[in-house]
Formats: C-alpha cells, structure tokens, sequence
C-alpha cells in the first residue's frame, strides 16, 4: 500500500511537465499589468461577492482558532488566483 502511494505522489509531485521552462513571451505576458475589460470587471466584481460572502460565513461558523486563521488565508489565496486567471483568460506559465 505505502509504495503504490509513494508512486501515486510522486506522479502528482514530479511531473515532468514540471521541468519545461517557461518562454520569454510567457513571462511577459503573465507578469505584465492586464487591465481587466468590462466583462472581466464584472467577473470580478461577482466573485468579490462571493468571496466575501464565505468570508463572512467562516466568521460566523467557525471558532476563532489557527484553523480558522488558514481558511481566512487560503479564501483570500483562492481570490487572487481566480482573479489573476479571469483577468489571464487561463494562461499561466508552464
């Protein structure tokens, strides 16, 4: 059992997709400034909504705790990336 979980890690861990490297156009374009347009805007502003809303949900549910403190962290994670891949239509680097 162990080694078919080591081997199932280390699939998921060490992909050799890993290893590609990014272009010059990748990294320009990913770390570039991308205003959003008016409908990414409105994407946005939807999920800030949202986001707050199970913010407000794990502040009422769920006891002050270092639990607590990782869910708030991981939510505001979680809002950035959705940020960055509406307003990168899903590009990232490789």
């Amino acid at each position: 059992m162990r080694s078919v979980m080591r081997e199932l890690l280390h699939k998921h861990t060490y992909r050799e997709d890993f290893n590609l490297m990014a272009t010059s156009e990748d990294i320009e374009h990913v770390f570039s400034y991308h205003p959003p347009t008016p409908e990414q805007a409105a994407d946005l502003t939807e999920l800030r909504l949202h986001m707050k809303a199970a913010a407000h949900a794990i502040q009422k549910l769920a006891p002050e705790s270092p639990y607590r403190t990782v869910a708030f962290r991981k939510l505001h994670e979680a809002n950035m990336y959705a940020n960055v891949s509406i307003v990168l239509q899903g590009r990232s680097l490789k």
